[in-house]
C-alpha cells in the first residue's frame, strides 16, 4: 500500500501516467489495488478509433516502463512484433504480466500495491504508425480523515544476527499487507557492542521505499 497525496480519486496525465499532485488536498488515504495499463498500435490515419497499422521492416516498437525502456524491431509480422514485445516488458521486476491481446494491443498489469510509469511509446521509423499507452486502471484511494502518522508503525518484521552483545538487528516497518519482495519497507540496521549502539537508515532515510528481503545487501547511513 501507498500513502496517497490526493484528497480527490487518483488522476494521471498523458506524459507521465503519474498522478497530477498540483491543486490537490494532502489527506492520509491509502492507495491500494493494481495498475494496469494498454498499449495500442494504431494506424495514423485511424477513423474512430479502428486501428488498421501494419508494422514493416524497419520499424521498431518502444516504449519505456519504470524507467526501463523495451524495443521490438520487425520479424516476420505485426502479431509477432507485438508478442516480442510483450515479454520484454514481462521481464521488469515490477511488472506482473504483458500480454499480446491481439496483433494492436497489450495488456500491462502492475505487481500490486505498486505505482509506476509507462511512458514515451512510439514507432520508430515509421510514417503511419503509433503507438499509444493509456492507463486503464489506477490505484484505488481509501480515503482517511485522520493522519496516519508512519513514523509511528510498529515495527513488523524484525531479524536478528550475532551473538549478545554483538548483534545486528533489522527492522521492517510496513503497511498491512506489505508484501516482503516489494519496495514499500522503512529499514533500520541497530549495530549493538557491550558498549555501543547505533542505528541507521536504509538509503540514509526514513522513507518506505526498500525491499525487505534485500535488507542485508542495502546501504544504510
Amino acid at each position: 500500500m501507498i500513502k496517497s497525496n490526493k484528497l480527490q480519486a487518483p488522476l494521471t496525465t498523458n506524459a507521465t501516467s503519474m498522478r497530477v499532485l498540483s491543486e490537490a488536498l494532502v489527506d492520509s488515504g491509502i492507495r491500494y489495488g493494481t495498475q494496469q495499463f494498454t498499449l495500442e498500435l494504431r494506424s495514423i490515419n485511424s477513423v474512430n478509433g479502428v486501428s488498421t497499422a501494419v508494422l514493416k521492416a524497419a520499424d521498431v516498437l518502444t516504449v519505456s516502463v519504470n524507467g526501463t525502456t523495451y524495443t521490438s524491431t520487425f520479424a516476420t509480422d505485426t502479431q509477432n512484433t507485438i508478442n516480442v514485445l510483450a515479454t520484454n516488458i514481462t521481464a521488469n521486476a515490477l511488472v506482473v504480466s504483458a500480454k499480446a491481446i491481439n496483433d494492436q494491443k497489450i495488456i500491462i498489469t502492475v505487481v500490486d500495491n505498486v505505482e509506476i510509469a509507462v511512458i514515451n511509446p512510439g514507432v520508430t521509423n515509421s510514417t503511419t504508425n503509433q503507438l499509444n499507452v493509456e492507463e486503464t486502471q489506477e490505484l484505488r484511494l481509501l480515503v482517511s480523515l485522520n493522519v496516519i502518522n508512519q513514523d509511528a508503525l510498529a515495527p513488523s518484521r524484525i531479524d536478528i544476527t550475532g551473538t549478545a552483545p554483538n548483534t545486528v538487528t533489522y527492522t521492517g516497518y510496513g503497511l498491512p499487507g506489505a508484501v516482503e519482495g516489494n519496495p514499500v519497507w522503512r529499514i533500520s540496521k541497530t549495530t549493538d557492542t557491550a558498549t555501543t549502539t547505533v542505528v541507521l537508515w536504509a538509503d540514509g532515510n526514513e522513507k518506505m521505499d526498500n525491499v525487505w528481503t534485500n535488507r542485508a545487501s542495502l546501504s544504510y547511513s
